[in-house]
């Protein structure tokens, strides 16, 4: 249960041969924050599969977004041989003074 003075932060750092940044999403509500997590990462497959044809061979991913049990959630997602190419998205509890 989410206390008095958390908030739920959604980290959303990414970067291509083109651009590269790092978005924030604060949220009070989990069910929110998660959505738009998902959101993110429907809209970075798309991307990654409209714009790299050898996806599937040359990027790795690591996530936990199916463990019903965590309290945050990552999923990043980069390429094998640059770094640099990659979506970092994270999605966690954070307190607020």
């Amino acid at each position: 249960m989410l206390k008095q003075n958390e908030i739920y932060v959604i980290q959303f750092d990414y970067s291509t041969e083109e651009t590269d940044g790092v978005d924030l999403y604060l949220f009070r509500n989990f069910d929110t924050a998660f959505a738009k997590f998902k959101n993110i990462i429907k809209i970075e497959e798309k991307f990654y599969k409209d714009n790299y044809s050898s996806y599937e061979e040359d990027f790795e991913l690591d996530t936990n977004i199916d463990d019903d049990k965590a309290l945050e959630y990552y999923w990043n997602y980069k390429d094998k041989q640059n770094y640099y190419v990659h979506t970092f998205l994270d999605l966690k509890i954070k307190e607020i003074n």
